[in-house]
């Protein structure tokens, strides 16, 4: 969850982007296109910029 981004917004970028590595790959601009303010764009660009990516994440025992 990123603060500040309520499920709404989480919505509208879902369905702009399709997918979380889109969402992180994706510009200010862009984001604030999809219906982001500029403050909630930098937010959230700030707390996922820099997360793993899910398939970069090493899979837990007994996962596959």
């Amino acid at each position: 969850a990123v603060k500040g981004i309520g499920e709404k917004s989480k919505a509208k970028l879902l369905q702009t982007f399709g997918d979380m590595d889109s969402i992180r790959n994706a510009t200010i601009e862009q984001l604030i296109a999809a219906g982001l303010t500029e403050s909630q764009a930098h937010k959230l660009r700030d707390q996922i910029v820099g997360e793993p990516r899910e398939s970069d994440q090493p899979a837990l025992d007994g996962e596959e």
